[in-house]
């Protein structure tokens, strides 16, 4: 029988040095192997469950104002965005924090000693996320009791739910309180022009005016109409927000845009009469007061009307986020992953046990050149 001439090479070196120590290399991956098994057994199983909460009016921008919606007409600049990112940091809050520690008694659950501690393990197994589609999502981490991890979702939404309920509530008394003090200095100085306006007809026998000139003052009223209203958001705005924020400068811009078509009406009309009355002084003077009057009137009743809206919304104790889906019990558990964790473990014992008799071996064959250079 012809003999076959085998190369050496190392890698046939370490396949015999294998079946040589094959015996030995089974028994203690064996073992490693139920003890992975055990251990991966043994480990608490852990559930998470998840609510998604979506916040109302957000695709319009209205954020935490959307509750006042029919009585603010304008959005007080929070954008829908920063509104989100708003509620996922006030579930972060202390506050939000006690509440569920308290109540689940978390403190002696993770066995920390302080309440800081508590708040790091709390923190570690919360998850909010933006889902990028005006919705978050609010996720929670528990071992072995899946009923307790929905439970726990739900008391944070509820919390959520209180502190927005106070957040709105708050915009809504203060935007109250605004327009309340706007409404009554209109129908102070409006009280002022009617008599102003009375005792000019009692002098003067004048009583109406042309019905273009009419029309110029329905116009030019309508523009006043319009400059209170975004005077009042412009001033809103600079009351709640840093005078930096765009929004301030925006509705800046357009406050002024609005006053400059109020002046260029108001220089129209004036002409108007110049050029037309035979009494330019008498009639101008009869102009502006009734132009007062109708101006004035516009605005006392339309702030009338954002008062009473503003009083109502005051009222309704609303909150504008919404919860899409609500936490579940979960019905499977997200880790342990047992097998994986069986795979790493021998994986490394296999690792760790070559390099042992590839080492003992290297000293076999070199142990006196090895104690040569001891």
């Amino acid at each position: 029988m012809e003999k076959i001439d085998v190369k050496e090479t190392p890698m046939l070196d370490f396949v015999i040095l294998i079946y040589k120590n094959i015996k030995p290399l089974v028994l203690v991956n064996g073992v490693v192997a139920i003890l992975a098994l055990l251990y991966a057994l043994s480990l608490d199983l852990t559930y998470q469950s998840t609510a998604v909460v979506a916040i109302q009016g957000e695709s319009s921008g209205a954020g935490l104002a959307s509750m006042l919606s029919e009585a603010i007409p304008f959005s007080m600049g929070i954008g829908g965005g920063s509104e989100l990112q708003k509620y996922m940091g006030i579930l972060t809050t202390r506050r939000v924090l006690d509440v569920v520690i308290q109540e689940f008694d978390l403190q002696e659950v993770y066995e920390k000693e302080t309440l800081f501690e508590t708040y790091k393990t709390v923190l570690d197994n919360l998850a909010v996320y933006d889902r990028e589609d005006g919705t978050f999502s609010i996720s929670y981490l528990y071992d072995n009791e899946p009923e307790r991890a929905r439970d726990i979702v739900a008391t944070f939404y509820d919390e959520l739910t209180k502190i927005a309920l106070e957040l709105n509530q708050n915009v809504a008394v203060n935007y109250r309180a605004y327009i309340e003090d706007a409404y009554q200095k209109a129908a102070s100085e409006l009280s002022e022009s009617e008599i102003a306006l009375s005792k000019f007809q009692l002098a003067t026998g004048v009583l109406k005016i042309d019905d273009q000139v009419s029309a110029t003052i329905s116009a030019i009223s309508d523009l006043e109409m319009m400059r209170v209203e975004k005077e009042i958001e412009l001033e809103y705005l600079k009351r709640t927000l840093d005078s930096g924020n765009p929004e301030i400068k925006s509705k800046t811009i357009e406050v002024g845009i609005v006053n400059q078509r109020i002046n260029d009406m108001k220089q129209g009309g004036e002409s108007f009469l110049l050029a037309k009355d035979d009494i330019p002084n008498q009639s101008m003077a009869f102009y502006r007061r009734f132009r007062d009057v109708t101006v004035k009137t516009k605005i006392a009743e339309f702030l009338a009307l954002q008062l009473q809206q503003a009083k109502i919304e005051e009222l309704k104790g609303t909150v504008d986020i919404y919860l899409l889906d609500p936490p579940q019990v979960p019905d499977r558990k997200i880790k342990p992953k047992r097998l994986s964790i069986i795979i790493i473990i021998l994986f490394f014992s296999g690792m760790i046990s070559l390099a042992y008799i590839a080492i003992r071996e290297y000293y076999k064959s070199n142990k006196d050149l090895i104690a040569s250079r001891l």
